[in-house]
């Protein structure tokens, strides 16, 4: 007999569009991206990880090309977690994977996928599902190889009208960068209904980094590369076109993950 479809209830709510659209191997350069944000209570790290690494055992198990990674706040008691991956397009948030129940009960049998749902009651607070759009162009990824301990994340809002304006000043941005040889990240910009206009995430790799950052502050990098007047000119406009800028801390979760096969 398979589960009830009410047992399930918190847990499609945790999970709900997680993995729909990791559907495809990872591929060279930057990718669209869709991330659910899970925010759980402080008693349900425990619960909710056991989930994840048993999701994870089911899709292997079906040998279904999913992937994802997986991040933590970095700062405090975990209490968010972030599932990113992979969208070959926008579209496919509108056409989900197989479902959780199905997915783990096909896999294990109704049983533990119930044991498996029941754990999650109480557990989840509020989840949020989000698309970012890729911006190569605006970019300047790490050639590293190493995996990332985490990443620096802001959000940022422009003001009306100031799409032009902050984009030539993201563009200034990477050609300051790689002439100067100075400074690596990624960004997007929001898909329809995301929280912010752009995604500015920035990887780093020993925590001691962020307490004696490499490199020149982007003003004065702005400013070696382009000179003192123009480099001041082009900092000043792309400031004054940003209405706020949020800024997160995310600690990478590779044992929760799932990376394709190198």
């Amino acid at each position: 007999m398979g589960i009830p479809a009410t047992n399930w209830k918190h847990f499609a709510l945790a999970i709900l569009a997680c993995f729909a659209a990791a559907v495809a191997n990872a591929q060279d350069g930057q990718q669209d991206l869709d991330v659910v944000s899970v925010k759980i209570t402080l008693s349900g790290r425990a619960p909710f990880e056991a989930f994840l690494i048993k999701y994870r055992d089911a899709v292997e198990k079906r040998g279904d090309e999913r992937f994802w990674d997986v991040s933590t706040n970095a700062m405090g008691p975990v209490t968010e977690y972030k599932i990113t991956s992979v969208l070959a397009s926008v579209d496919e948030m509108d056409t989900p994977a197989d479902p959780l129940a199905a997915m783990i009960e096909s896999a294990f049998g109704a049983q533990q996928a119930e044991a498996v749902a029941a754990s999650l009651e109480g557990v989840v607070a509020e989840t949020d599902h989000r698309a970012w759009i890729a911006l190569p162009e605006l970019s300047r990824p790490t050639e590293s190889d190493d995996p990332p301990a985490g990443f620096t994340i802001l959000f940022v809002d422009i003001k009306p009208g100031a799409k032009s304006t902050f984009e030539a000043y993201a563009r200034r941005q990477v050609e300051a960068s790689t002439k100067l040889d100075d400074g690596n990240w990624q960004l997007a910009i929001g898909a329809p209904g995301a929280p912010s206009d752009y995604l500015y995430t920035y990887p780093f790799y020993t925590w001691a980094e962020l307490d004696s950052p490499e490199g020149l502050p982007l003003r004065d990098r702005l400013i070696a590369a382009f000179g003192e007047t123009e480099g001041a000119k082009m900092s000043a406009e792309g400031i004054a076109s940003i209405e706020k800028i949020a800024t997160e801390l995310i600690r990478t979760r590779p044992d929760l993950s799932r990376a394709p096969a190198d």
